[in-house]
């Protein structure tokens, strides 16, 4: 006849919160080093068939204490990871800040020719438009003597007499 071992379908577990000097004490308690308990139906002949999630032949204190040395280890190279991270980031920012700032003022030269090319431009423009407005001018004048000619010889010749000399000296001297 075959023996089937009845296996239980629930499982306990504990989350508590103890003080190192009580870890000691519930080690003990778990692994039922003690003859009398306060639970009467604790059945000392059944905890061979208790499982660990965790096998070690470290007492429970000990391995808590390894477990706070490997994250406190950890938590120190995190430290210098993080504190490279920030160095070489500092380092980053600063090289990025000196490109910005040499892009900037490249920015700034390129501007300040644009701006004095298109000046140049610009003069060169009034400079012709000026010379332009002084050639109508002065052929609104030589426009308005030919007026005063044909008006001359329309109203008499004695007018004309009398203003050619005046006329003669305006263009001479480069008033007209």
């Amino acid at each position: 006849m075959e023996r089937r071992i009845h296996m239980s379908n629930y499982a306990i577990c504990t989350m508590q919160k103890f003080k190192s000097g009580n870890i000691g004490g519930y080690d003990s308690h778990v692994k039922r080093k003690h003859k009398k308990h306060s639970n009467q139906q604790i059945d000392n002949s059944k905890s061979h068939l208790n499982r660990s999630l965790i096998q070690s032949e470290l007492n429970l204190r000990e391995r808590m204490i390894s477990i706070l040395k490997k994250q406190e280890s950890m938590l120190n190279q995190n430290k210098s990871q993080l504190k490279k991270t920030l160095e070489n980031g500092q380092i980053d920012l600063k090289e990025n800040t000196n490109k910005v700032l040499m892009e900037m003022q490249s920015i700034e030269n390129e501007l300040s020719s644009g701006i004095e090319r298109l000046n140049n431009q610009n003069k060169k423009s009034l400079d012709v438009i000026e010379q332009r407005t002084s050639d109508l001018v002065a052929s609104t004048r030589k426009s308005a003597l030919i007026t005063h000619w044909i008006d001359a010889f329309k109203y008499g010749f004695a007018t004309a007499v009398i203003l050619l000399p005046v006329l003669l000296g305006l263009i001479k001297f480069n008033i007209i």
